[in-house]
């Protein structure tokens, strides 16, 4: 809640808007190297009376990059860049009239659920892939100096930034930019 990545839903909101909510089933997964951290995994196909959401949405066009090309750009210079997007998926904010099709239930300790939703895009979702994708270029070309966005659009994998350079100078100066204008950006969003 407090990345503004799920809000409470008020008492007042609870059947609004008519015939455009859908709660989501979630779980909690626990990483073996961080035994404290429970990451909440949400369930776009379960189904409930015959549909799931992820039966509702597109899936939309493919815009992830050729990976052999990258890896041959990746390793064509001596200086490589890896970075990666952090939270890729909840960097993308959702339309506020579609947030009320990502609702779910939470509880802390004995206290009655309350309904939360989410604000920005869910892992699981059947259009999370596109949607970042898209989020991500557009990012880019808005943000980023076009000479650079030109190049770096062309550089990532899904969340996953690789390029390599032929001088340190030349990759930070890259890596700043880039940084700087998905900042801008406000990440993704």
């Amino acid at each position: 809640m407090q990345l503004g990545i799920a809000r409470k839903v008020e008492q007042k909101e609870l059947r609004l808007p008519a015939g455009r909510i859908w709660y989501l089933p979630h779980h909690g997964v626990r990483h073996p190297a961080r035994p404290n951290k429970v990451r909440i995994v949400f369930d776009a196909s379960s189904v409930c009376e015959g549909v799931s959401l992820n039966s509702c949405l597109r899936k939309g066009p493919d815009l992830l990059n050729d990976l052999i090309p990258l890896l041959i750009q990746f390793r064509r210079f001596a200086v490589p860049v890896i970075a990666d997007v952090e939270r890729m998926f909840h960097q993308v904010q959702v339309p506020l009239h579609d947030q009320s099709f990502l609702r779910f239930l939470w509880t802390e300790g004995d206290e009655a659920p309350q309904t939360f939703q989410m604000t920005r895009q869910v892992f699981g979702l059947r259009s999370a892939p596109a949607s970042f994708m898209y989020a991500l270029k557009q990012c880019i070309m808005d943000h980023v100096d076009s000479v650079i966005g030109q190049q770096v659009r062309r550089s990532f994998y899904v969340d996953n930034y690789m390029d390599s350079f032929e001088t340190v100078d030349e990759a930070l100066s890259v890596c700043k930019e880039l940084k700087r204008g998905l900042a801008v950006g406000d990440g993704l969003v």
